[in-house]
């Protein structure tokens, strides 16, 4: 529960709504953020539809707290189909019920998680940044539903998002043998249907196995993700039928593993940087990920020990969705460091010179460290 927290309190602040959520959780809210994702930018006002759905949220919950004094109630008269049916709202529907659930509203989270759930399941968009984002919150979700213990649930959405990822980013092995193992694992705690799951598994190996093969010639951050991956595959399999190949299997990834010094802490949850782009436009979201690449390249010195030096790049590409070269390119506008003269040839907007002093303002030291690091060519 810990981790899921400090994951929300991250989402939450995309939304315009941050401070309702915040407050819901029972947690502190902070409107300044100074070292976190959203330090790049200031809190986001709600617009209009965000502020209907906070109003109609605050009279739920007030329609609740009535029935649950005695007070005569019939069925529930607040219209929440009444909202658009849109990227953000449907976002809206799945942090508010996570942040009811953290605080201990079992009814409002219910209410909430019924809504979020059908419109999770049919999310408007097919453009491919909007899959991504469908593809984390249906993720997001299914934690909820795992922890009240409604299978059925998390396994729905669970295999939404194994369709949305095997239609379409079959060229992403990372995405898809996450999406495999998680949807089995679910799967598996279901004894009438479990005599699926090493069959599964087994999809995950013989798709993934090429991997181990010629590890080096795959970009790095991607491979290492689909590699931890197969392997768990490979576990999962030795686990139910026992086969050698498998345990063999297991072990040549560890191995892997090792050797890159991979570190697991962060693959197996939700990709949140890329519900930001939900809220804030596609230059925002590339400066979110120059900073975040600055401030953890940065705190590799300090105590993250999960942040060991090789996981900077795979945190950035999974927490944000980026590939390979994208970090490598975010590491070369942060190089470059634009002055304002070149900044006003580019044509910059006085708004993307904000962005880019916030980012140069740390740039020369963060440089240096990701240099030390030798993450990638500079």
């Amino acid at each position: 529960m810990p981790k899921l927290v400090e994951l929300m309190i991250i989402v939450w602040s995309f939304s315009g709504n941050a401070e309702m959520f915040h407050e819901l959780a029972n947690q502190k809210f902070d409107s300044q953020p100074q070292q976190s994702i959203v330090a790049i930018r200031d809190v986001p006002k709600p617009a209009k539809d965000l502020k209907k759905f906070a109003e109609l949220l605050k009279q739920e919950q007030k329609w609740i707290e009535n029935s649950d004094a005695g007070k005569p109630a019939d069925e529930s008269p607040i219209d929440f189909a009444s909202l658009p049916d849109t990227g953000p709202i449907s976002a809206e529907f799945v942090m508010g019920t996570i942040a009811a659930h953290l605080g201990g509203h079992k009814k409002l989270a219910a209410r909430l998680a019924e809504h979020a759930k059908e419109r999770m399941l049919n999310f408007p968009g097919d453009l491919e940044h909007e899959l991504h984002i469908q593809r984390e919150l249906l993720h997001l979700l299914s934690i909820y539903y795992h922890d009240i213990g409604d299978q059925p649930s998390e396994l729905s959405l669970l295999e939404q998002r194994l369709r949305v990822t095997t239609t379409n980013f079959t060229t992403q092995p990372n995405l898809v043998g996450a999406a495999v193992v998680q949807y089995t694992d679910c799967l598996d705690r279901d004894k009438d249907v479990a005599d699926r799951s090493p069959k599964n598994y087994q999809s995950v190996i013989l798709d993934l196995g090429y991997l181990t093969k010629d590890f080096e010639s795959y970009p790095p951050a991607e491979a290492a993700a689909a590699v931890y991956w197969l392997g768990t595959a490979c576990d999962r399999h030795f686990e139910i039928t026992g086969d050698e190949d498998s345990s063999k299997g297991s072990e040549t990834v560890a191995n892997l593993l090792t050797k890159i010094k991979f570190n697991d802490d962060f693959h197996t949850s939700p990709r949140i940087g890329m519900i930001s782009k939900l809220y804030v436009g596609e230059v925002r979201v590339n400066a979110l990920i120059m900073h975040k690449g600055m401030e953890l390249a940065l705190a590799n010195a300090g105590d993250r020990s999960k942040l060991t030096e090789p996981n900077t790049m795979r945190y950035l590409n999974h927490y944000f969705g980026c590939t390979t070269d994208d970090v490598k390119f975010f590491a070369e506008v942060v190089n470059l460091a634009p002055s304002q003269a070149i900044l006003d040839e580019m044509g910059v907007n006085a708004k993307q010179k904000r962005i880019f002093g916030r980012v140069d303002a740390t740039a020369n030291a963060a440089l240096r460290h990701l240099k030390s690091l030798k993450l990638f060519e500079l």
